[in-house]
């Protein structure tokens, strides 16, 4: 991929809730790519909160209060990084989880060049491909950080150009009746998708601990939302039941050799 002639400025929007153990490695990623950073806390009780403070003067810009209301609020969360939206004076917005890494398809590039070169083709919209990396059963994600070290995956694509995470400011774009992942208004999509890595779990506990029994917005339910983490299991989301077939594997870290030949349409606890 080309290099860009520009290079626009960017702000990731992150809301939190218990994310502690990711967000060290968040900040130096998004830094890495040239981006800067905004945090929205959802209430966390895991230090969450402390750990984002600490990082601010760098490329995190701040961080803001969003009550928890008892159950996950989608809607909620949206609204709030809209309102930070419209306080930025950056060119460009993405929308971020901070269990989720964003970097550009080609080696070499970072996603601020490809928000330039978006620009230059008259583009406003950047869309990702999403990857889900899942750790074996025996997996220990204590350490911060351990999470990148897990190399099997799966291609997840339910349907086409889904993740228009990365976009122009002020040209009337709005993520929010997308659920955060679709926009309304004057697309213009980049033809060059680039790549999420979605690291749902750092092992066994957290992700029995992240979705047994999470209570969701009754409201979002009745739109649809949700529906695919609704209901889960602890034999659902077993990963010793996970057969290692079913899944590619990077053959390093930094790789960016991504199989596409097996898109997912569910989540593995589904297959």
């Amino acid at each position: 991929m080309p290099k860009s002639s520009a290079t626009p400025n960017i702000c990731a929007i992150v809301c939190i809730r218990d994310e502690d153990r990711y967000l060290k490695e968040l900040v130096e990623h998004l830094e890495k790519e040239g981006i800067e950073a905004f945090f929205i806390d959802n209430g966390s009780t895991d230090g969450s909160r402390e750990t984002i403070e600490k990082q601010i003067g760098g490329n995190v810009l701040g961080v803001r209060d969003l009550p928890h209301r008892g159950s996950f609020s989608l809607v909620d969360q949206l609204q709030a990084k809209a309102e930070v939206e419209q306080t930025l004076r950056h060119e460009w917005v993405m929308h971020v989880d901070a269990d989720e890494i964003h970097h550009a398809s080609s080696d070499g590039t970072r996603l601020v060049d490809v928000a330039g070169l978006s620009d230059e083709a008259g583009c406003n919209v950047v869309n990702f491909e999403e990857f889900v990396f899942l750790p074996d059963a025996d997996h220990d994600g204590t350490d911060v950080g351990a999470h990148l070290d897990v190399l099997r995956y799966y291609y997840f694509a339910p349907v086409p150009e889904r993740l228009l995470r990365l976009y122009r400011r002020g040209q009337g774009l709005d993520n929010r009746p997308g659920a955060g992942h679709r926009l309304r208004g004057d697309a213009r999509i980049y033809p060059q998708p680039q790549v999420l890595r979605h690291y749902i779990t750092l092992d066994q506990d957290h992700l029995l601990q992240k979705y047994v029994g999470r209570a969701f917005d009754p409201s979002e339910l009745g739109q649809g939302w949700h529906h695919n983490r609704v209901g889960l299991t602890a034999e659902m989301l077993s990963l010793s039941r996970a057969d290692h077939d079913q899944f590619e594997y990077l053959p390093a870290r930094e790789s960016r050799a991504f199989i596409r030949d097996r898109p997912r349409k569910r989540h593995f606890w589904s297959w």
